[in-house]
């Protein structure tokens, strides 16, 4: 709480958790009734039905995997290479944007997968590995203690905070997937903010370190 760039960090985990969260339970909402209408449309039962859902769902993070894979082996090194950590970090809410955009707009599982797929993949393979990267030039007591208290508590509050906005616009107010994918185009604007924050105090952090380690005898 009295540092303002561990404090940024933990405001990104809570509301990047909460924007991708959110956009979980849009997906599972997708594929039931995805699922739904085409077992009706073709005569299936509730059995055939569910067992449907379960290949979708295992296709969806078949994909999600393999991509991350992919980015991971061939495109995270020369992404933070060739844009930085500052402009790296945009690349995630860029794509959560999209995927925000077409839940709101296009509420379709034909549609939404793509983005949903991409926004997973990236944050699987970039979004984990710029994390990662954020603690580097930060004190040895911010890595063992706040580190700890951003990965567990800050986090789990972002899985808390979409129960809560499930509960509120789904549950209280009876609205569809669309809602989310409003609230999230919301979210996602802080999250820029919150990205551009980071990026301008790592790369002050990283200057004054170098500097200080340049100086060093």
């Amino acid at each position: 709480l009295k540092d303002r760039y561990l404090l940024l960090i933990a405001a990104f985990s809570v509301v990047f958790t909460l924007v991708n969260t959110n956009a979980e339970y849009v997906k599972d909402e997708l594929i039931a009734q995805l699922a739904t209408e085409a077992g009706a449309a073709q005569g299936l039962s509730a059995a055939e039905i569910n067992d449907l859902r379960t290949s979708l769902i295992g296709g969806f993070y078949t994909a999600v995997n393999i991509g991350g894979v992919i980015l991971q082996s061939f495109a995270v090194s020369r992404i933070v290479k060739h844009l930085g950590l500052r402009r790296a970090f945009l690349v995630l809410p860029a794509i959560a944007m999209l995927d925000a955009a077409a839940i709101a707009f296009i509420p379709l599982w034909s549609v939404v997968r793509f983005t949903k797929i991409a926004e997973n993949a990236a944050d699987y393979s970039l979004n984990n590995t710029l994390r990662g990267m954020l603690w580097l030039p930060t004190s040895r007591r911010a890595k063992y203690l706040a580190k700890q208290a951003v990965d567990s508590f800050a986090v789990r509050l972002g899985d808390v905070s979409s129960s809560l906005f499930v509960l509120l616009l789904a549950g209280v107010m009876g609205l569809g997937v669309r809602a989310f994918g409003i609230a999230n185009l919301g979210l996602v604007f802080v999250w820029l903010w919150l990205a551009r924050a980071i990026g301008r105090e790592h790369e002050a952090r990283a200057s004054r370190r170098a500097a200080e380690e340049a100086a060093a005898p």
